[in-house]
Formats: structure tokens, C-alpha cells, sequence
């Protein structure tokens, strides 16, 4: 996640790669240790969660969120689904053990994939890789194709490719689902001039200090670039709005239970990094929570299928 609309859109493809990588590595590498003493043990997933009625904890709402996510693009046995940004690996392992598919997933996060790697087991059916989308052989083929909180890493100059990529890699009707968050324009241009400047320092922050070089997209952008390679909007929705935990929106109650989590072990995460660390990743956590509530920034689901 990364709500401010950017730093470093006019990157050319190979110092966008290497930025990516770059990106990648300054956050989810070096805060590895950190990161998973507040995300949940089971899943380790790193996105909003689900908090569907009579869901408990953590682990049973982002179980939750995978769950529903994986539902939408109706897997059959053997399938072949990629995974374009696996986090942990949960999405591909879950998958794989419900609906039988054979994963193909895309990290640029060393400390990810060797995770996920020792999670799959030696199963032959689930292969991850370091490798960027767009580094994909162009004779590959999937069946359907997911991504769960990636697509803020990309820029807006690589919405197209990516979603030429898609289209390429799959048949007629095949589907992608497409998890992200995004920025709402209509509700910042509602803020106060107050709010205004603390929205904009806090994507300043954002961009600064937790994801460099993340930018997020418009809803509008998503309809428009995938429309031009081919994709129908099968159905959008936002997942603020599927709560519900006692009225809370998904992923300012997810943030909010991060940190909780952070805050409990505090004196070991100063440990494992610092103090000016551990205030950062707090102050990230609660205003990112903050905003969601406000609806500045949004958590939704594009679910695409590729037209003949």
C-alpha cells in the first residue's frame, strides 16, 4: 500500500525493475522480522483481512479474505494459477489444498520466497519464484490468474503491460482477480484544507519512509487499462464495505489489530530493530487505519475475464 499518488512514474523499464526490486527489499526484506511479529502465524498474510459474522481472530479473517478471493474465479482441479505477488505463500498453498490447482507464483522478495518455499514442502505442484511479471517466459499459460495487494507497487506506466501480460497468458474467458487498494479522488477533493495537507503528508510519509516508490491506482484507471487489453468487468467491489465485524471496515480493523499485535511485543521489536523503527511502523499502522476510515483510500476487488 502506498496512498499518494507518486514518486518515480516516469522510471524507464529497466530502472523500473531495478526500483522494484529496490522497493520490494527496503520494505518486506529488511522489515521481515518486524512484519511478522504483527501479522498473524497461520497465513502470514500481509493484506486486509475479512471479518465475516462469527469470524474470531486474525488467522480465521484472512483466512476468510483468501477464501472469498479464491471463490470468485471458480478453480478446477489442475488448473494452472499464478500468483503474481505471493507474499508468504499462503494464496497458492491454499489453493492448492481446496480446489487442487497446480501455482505458479511471482515475488521479488527474497525472504518471502525462501519462507514459502519451506512451506510448499518439496510439493511439485507449487512452484514460486523470484521473478517479476513481466520477466514471465511469453510462451507460459495459466488458467486464471490472482494478486492480492501488488498492484500498488507497479505505477501507472506498467498498468498496460501488465495487463497485456494477463491477456496474453490466458485462454478466452479466463479470469483474473485483482486485489488492490486504491485511491478515491471524490473523497480527498471532500476533506477539509486541514485534512487535505495531513492526507498529503502521510503520503508523503508513506512513499518516504515504508513503500518507496508505491503509488496507488484509481479505480478508474484498473476499468480503463484492462478494458484495453481485453478484460470485461465482471465485478468490482470494495471490501470496506463487506464488514462486518461490529460495523468496522475490513482493513482499518485489520490495521488496527496489527497494531495491537506491535504494540504487545514492543521492547522486542525495539530489540530486533530500533526505536525510531518500531515509532515508524506505528505511526504507519494506526494513520494508515485512520484514513481508511475516512474512505481517502480504499480496499477493493476487480474480478476481469478476457474476452474473445
Amino acid at each position: 500500500m502506498a496512498p499518494q499518488e507518486r514518486v518515480g512514474q516516469k522510471l524507464r523499464p529497466g530502472l523500473r525493475r531495478e526500483a522494484d526490486v529496490e522497493s520490494v527489499a527496503a520494505h518486506y526484506d529488511k522489515g521481515d522480522r518486524l512484519i511478522q511479529l504483527f501479522i498473524d502465524d497461520r497465513t502470514k498474510m500481509y493484506t486486509c483481512a475479512l471479518w465475516l459474522p462469527g469470524v474470531g481472530d486474525l488467522a480465521d479473517a484472512q483466512v476468510a479474505k483468501v477464501d472469498y478471493t479464491l471463490g470468485k474465479l471458480d478453480l478446477k482441479p489442475g488448473q494452472r494459477l499464478w500468483d503474481v505477488g505471493f507474499g508468504y505463500g499462503f494464496t497458492l498453498k491454499r489453493a492448492r489444498e481446496e480446489f487442487g490447482v497446480i501455482g505458479v507464483g511471482a515475488t521479488l522478495s527474497e525472504k518471502q520466497l525462501e519462507y514459502a518455499k519451506q512451506q510448499a514442502e518439496g510439493d511439485a505442484g507449487l512452484d514460486y519464484r523470484f521473478q517479476g511479471w513481466e520477466e514471465l517466459d511469453p510462451n507460459e499459460r495459466f488458467d486464471a490468474i490472482v494478486s492480492i495487494g501488488a498492484f500498488e507497487q507497479f505505477g501507472s506506466p506498467q498498468y498496460p503491460k501488465f495487463f497485456e501480460t494477463a491477456s496474453r497468458t490466458l485462454p478466452k474467458d479466463g479470469k483474473i482477480l485483482l486485489h488492490t487498494i486504491v485511491l478515491d479522488r471524490n473523497a480527498f477533493n471532500n476533506l477539509s484544507r486541514e485534512d487535505k495537507k495531513k492526507f498529503i503528508e502521510y503520503g508523503k510519509f508513506i512513499v518516504t519512509d515504508i513503500f518507496p516508490h508505491g503509488q496507488l491506482p484509481r479505480s478508474e484507471q484498473i476499468r480503463e487499462e484492462s478494458a484495453k487489453a481485453g478484460f470485461e468487468l465482471v465485478h468490482e467491489e470494495s471490501l470496506q464495505d463487506l464488514s462486518i465485524c461490529n460495523n468496522e471496515p475490513n482493513y482499518a480493523l485489520t490495521l488496527e489489530r496489527w497494531a495491537e499485535n506491535l504494540e504487545r511485543v514492543r521492547e522486542q521489536a525495539i530489540g530486533l530493530t530500533d526505536q525510531e523503527t518500531y515509532d515508524r511502523y506505528m505511526k504507519y499502522l494506526t494513520q494508515s487505519a485512520q484514513w481508511f476510515r475516512e474512505g481517502v483510500i480504499d480496499v477493493r476487488q476487480f474480478l476481469l475475464r478476457k474476452q474473445g
